[in-house]
């Protein structure tokens, strides 16, 4: 049969394994009910479009890449049988506010910056950033600050900062660092259990109590006003 306008039949058989379709057609192909559309097929866009809920069996879709650019995947895990290396996505959610690892080696975030957001880890035992920077962070919270074997820990300061970096608790400021006047400005009372060595020291206010000047190697001192609350002894005086 040629040229059919419309065929009615109740079952269709072929010996041919081949639905030959007319090519760049939009609808070279319409599997319908009435006005009601089921699957369609588009060989002009080279694409099988389904209009209505469609339920897979238990077979694998297998194929080298797959676009899903609408819609929602529920109740799926991803990467089952063979792990997925790489998801490209625009907004991450996750409804329990979660992200768990299933093996030993954690998770790895690498090449891409994490841009918002923050991060829990509960009962993590290290986040290893392998070498790299942790860079443009807001508050780090910490309890202490380690070393690595063989290596010193650096603070590089800003530079013309009145306040480069600062220790204090709550509004009581401890110790200041200002790059602006390359300076170290303390705060609070400050108890020094060995001694201070150094070339050259300016005390412009306060008291020296209770203190002997030049006990170990005798020194010069000037003074504008001199005042004695005992005697003042001494072998030589010039």
């Amino acid at each position: 049969m040629v040229n059919v306008n419309s065929l009615s039949v109740n079952t269709i058989k072929a010996d041919a394994t081949v639905l030959e379709l007319n090519d760049g057609e939009e609808d070279a192909l319409i599997i319908e009910s009435g006005a009601i559309e089921y699957l369609k097929f588009n060989t002009l866009n080279k694409e099988i479009l389904s209009s209505k809920t469609t339920t897979l069996g238990e077979n694998i879709i297998q194929g080298n890449c797959f676009n899903i650019s609408g819609g929602s995947i529920d109740g799926v895990s991803i990467g089952v049988d063979t792990p997925a290396s790489f998801f490209k996505v625009g907004s991450l959610t996750f409804s329990k506010n979660t992200i768990r690892a299933t093996n030993v080696n954690g998770i790895n975030f690498s090449n891409n910056d994490i841009i918002a957001g923050s991060f829990t880890f509960s009962t993590a035992s290290n986040l290893d950033f392998t070498a790299g920077n942790l860079i443009d962070a807001g508050d780090v919270k910490l309890d202490s600050i380690n070393a690595q074997t063989g290596s010193g820990i650096d603070i590089n300061l800003k530079n013309n900062q009145a306040s480069a970096l600062v220790v204090r608790q709550g509004v009581n400021e401890y110790l200041r660092f200002d790059t602006v006047n390359s300076k170290i400005v303390v705060s609070q009372n400050l108890e020094l259990d060995a001694n201070i060595s150094g070339l050259n020291f300016t005390i412009t206010g306060g008291n020296i109590d209770n203190t002997i000047i030049g006990a170990n190697t005798a020194v010069s001192v000037n003074f504008t006003n001199l005042s004695f609350d005992s005697q003042v002894g001494a072998s030589d005086f010039k």
